[in-house]
């Protein structure tokens, strides 16, 4: 976690996002859990972690986590195996996802 929460920060004075997720895999090898995060603007005000928490090869950040493969996305919304975040509008958003395994 401590290392997500300075990714999460230094990598906003790179890039220019709207929303930054840093997870880690859970004991069991089951679940990505949350461990940093930072979202600008009211969009990402309500963010609750409970409902960010993905099992290993679900959505989008489960995939990448399951394949070790980045995916750089144009239009999350058009990706067949993107799940919606429940309480969330669907809103056509571009993604980079990167697995970072050590």
């Amino acid at each position: 976690p401590e290392v997500g929460r300075i990714v999460v920060g230094q990598l906003h004075t790179l890039i220019d996002y709207h929303s930054c997720r840093f997870y880690v895999v859970s004991q069991d090898g089951d679940l990505l859990l949350p461990a940093a995060l930072m979202g600008v603007g009211e969009v990402y005000a309500g963010e609750n972690v409970e409902d960010l928490v993905v099992a290993v090869g679900e959505g989008i950040t489960g995939r990448v986590f399951e394949t070790r493969k980045p995916l750089r996305i144009d239009d999350a919304s058009a990706v067949p195996f993107s799940v919606e975040i429940p309480g969330t509008e669907p809103i056509d958003e571009s993604m980079l996802v990167a697995p970072m395994v050590s």
